[in-house]
């Protein structure tokens, strides 16, 4: 009984209160979903793209001028050093025929002499012939271009010459062969030629005394005149040094005195000699 009058007072105090405040509000619905806007239109028809143009090469750029330092003021410190090196002189009288000349040679000749005169009181003719040694010894400098000039001896030996004697009116008396040796030659001036200063090819002549070697108990020579023509071919072998062969022609004419008689001796020899040149 007790319990139920407790309980009944409780509820009367606790009403008026919960009377007093507000009732809360219920939740809102949520909003309905919009609607999806609409797609949107298809895109235009594709164009083709245009033709990509290559694009030009990229201007090459000159490099800039290289930059001067600063002038410095005062002087620069000297730089001591060995002096540069002179090139050596180039040697254009190589393998060419200029300055110097000098020539010699060794080779084979055929010779013949004849002799002509009064022997007591008779016309009478000697003949000599054979082979024998030619040599040569030039010296002498270029005065043009390829123009030589100076003076040598030209000459050759008639070994144990072949004999003829004629005395008359054409009556041969006898042919024998001699012992011994009969000299021929030219001493003079020479003038040698060569068309090319570099090339080997040369022409010459010499004018000088005439040389024939019958003396002593031949008789005394007088001074006559002689002669020479050459031409060779020199091949190069050196910077100066040339040798080849060269061929000659050796003419010479003296006269004798044998006692009271005159001889007229005249001679001729054709040599082939193998040459040496320093030119």
């Amino acid at each position: 009984m007790l319990r139920s009058c407790l309980a009944f007072v409780l509820v009367l105090t606790l009403a008026p209160v919960a009377l007093a405040q507000p009732a809360e509000p219920e939740p809102a619905e949520p909003p309905a979903p919009a609607e999806p806007p609409p797609p949107p239109p298809p895109p235009p028809a594709a164009t083709p793209a245009p033709a990509q143009q290559q694009p030009a090469p990229p201007m090459q750029q000159q490099p800039p001028p290289p930059a001067y330092p600063a002038p410095a003021y005062g002087y620069p410190p000297p730089v001591y050093g060995p002096p540069p090196p002179v090139a050596p002189a180039q040697d254009t009288s190589a393998y060419r025929h200029d300055g110097f000349y000098l020539r010699f040679g060794l080779g084979a000749a055929y010779g013949a002499v004849k002799s002509k005169g009064q022997l007591l009181g008779t016309d009478a003719e000697v003949s000599y012939t054979g082979w024998g040694p030619a040599y040569e010894l030039l010296i002498g400098g270029t005065v043009g271009s390829g123009v030589v000039l100076g003076g040598g001896l030209l000459g050759q030996d008639i070994k144990n010459p072949d004999t003829s004697v004629t005395v008359g009116q054409g009556v041969s008396t006898s042919k024998v062969q001699q012992d011994g040796t009969l000299g021929l030659g030219t001493l003079g001036m020479f003038v040698d030629w060569f068309p090319d200063e570099t090339g080997g090819a040369h022409v010459g002549a010499m004018l000088g005394l005439g040389i024939i070697g019958l003396n002593g108990d031949n008789g005394d020579s007088n001074p006559g005149i002689g002669g020479a023509l050459m031409a060779g071919y020199d091949f190069w072998v050196g910077k100066q040094w040339s040798l080849g062969p060269e061929a000659r022609v050796v003419f010479a004419k003296q006269s004798r005195d044998l006692g009271s008689d005159t001889l007229d001796d005249t001679g001729v020899g054709f040599q082939l000699a193998l040459s040496v040149l320093y030119h």
